[in-house]
């Protein structure tokens, strides 16, 4: 393939999330170290799971907007995800690895005041806007260690995560076969 037009500076592409019309956007509570700590939580016994509704997806540098009529306590994790290249059910070994595409930047928006108020996950989770994903996907064949991935969210300039995949409790192949075991695992692209 060959460049068919001049460069442009990336500040003026408009980018779309990586992935459109995922079938699920399932996630982890809890599931890092520091974040445990963090909540002055316990480490729990099984991963915690919970879904975000695909229509809170935006794309990378799309703001998440919170209605106010809705909440009023709109707070932001970092997340990696990781984009499934292939159908996994009930699945072991390393068939888990085997069925990753790659890996992405994700921002989990939240909105806290119905997530803690009344306790309902998904809603506090999948407001509109809630989901910036990307820029892109980094294939799974160019990491070479996915256990020792960084992962840092600063809104505005300040960093207010700085962690790392090496203190995940539930490692990616652990992880995977525990969700194809709950869950078809839909190939993405």
């Amino acid at each position: 393939m060959q460049a068919s037009g001049q460069p442009m500076p990336l500040d003026w592409v408009r980018f779309a999330p990586v992935v459109r019309d995922p079938s699920k956007i399932i996630a982890i509570r809890l599931n890092y170290l520091d974040h445990v700590r963090e909540s002055k939580g316990k480490v729990p016994e099984i991963s915690l799971v919970f879904a975000k509704l695909a229509s809170s997806l935006i794309a990378h540098n799309d703001w998440i907007t919170g209605d106010t009529r809705l909440t009023r306590k709109v707070d932001f994790e970092v997340e990696l995800p990781i984009i499934t290249g292939k159908t996994v059910y009930n699945c072991d070994g390393t068939q888990t690895m085997d069925s990753i595409l790659g890996y992405t930047c994700a921002n989990d928006g939240s909105a806290r005041d119905p997530q803690f108020g009344d306790g309902e996950r998904v809603r506090g989770k999948s407001l509109c806007t809630f989901c910036p994903l990307g820029p892109w996907i980094v294939t799974s064949d160019k990491i070479s260690d996915s256990r020792s991935l960084g992962i840092r969210g600063w809104p505005n300039g300040r960093i207010m995560r700085d962690s790392n995949t090496s203190s995940t409790i539930l490692k990616l192949p652990k992880l995977i076969s525990f969700l194809s075991k709950n869950f078809t695992l839909s190939r993405v692209m």
